[in-house]
């Protein structure tokens, strides 16, 4: 088994023992790592970050067309001391992308692209004959959950549902 079929790096760090017989350098050299990150551990946000994060992402709610010199604008108008970068290193963590102009996708376009809309004219009478999917996320105090639930048309009850801390799973 090769080095790249073990995973990431956090994998192949839990992977390093002190108790085994071989030693931490040579357990290291064989997983492809560096010594110094198996002792390494990340900090997390400060306070003063998250409490920043948390006024980008109602703004952002408010004005989903701002990007990072407009977030940066609004943290400064806040009475908070911030730069670009560290807005936009902000927003890349929360996963915002600003909403953009693009082309009008109300027009129509090429045929082969055009799908027919499968439940028009379709009388929708008992459960369980049309379900149908919807997925938001949930802002916590450090991050973001992602609710999915599987809804059924007919009586709008929820079917099935799923919480996670990432939109792959």
């Amino acid at each position: 088994m090769s080095i790249q079929k073990i995973g990431d790096r956090d994998a192949r760090r839990g992977l390093v023992s002190p108790e085994h017989k071989l030693s931490l350098s040579k357990q290291c050299a064989i997983l492809g790592l560096s010594r110094t990150s198996i002792y390494y551990t990340p900090k997390g946000e400060n306070e003063d970050n998250l409490q920043m994060m948390r006024k980008i992402d109602a703004e952002h709610i408010e004005h989903p067309a701002k990007g990072v010199i407009g977030m940066t604008d609004f943290l400064l108008e806040e009475g908070y001391k911030v730069g670009l970068r560290r807005v936009r290193r902000m927003m890349r963590l929360m996963g915002i992308m600003p909403v953009s102009h693009r082309k009008s996708l109300s027009k129509l376009g090429t045929t082969c692209y055009i799908k027919p809309y499968l439940l028009r004219g379709l009388d929708i009478n008992r459960r369980n004959q049309v379900w149908c999917i919807d997925i938001t996320y949930i802002p916590m105090k450090k991050g973001f959950m992602y609710l999915t639930a599987i809804i059924d048309a007919y009586g709008r009850f929820i079917v099935g549902w799923s919480l996670h801390n990432s939109l792959d799973a």
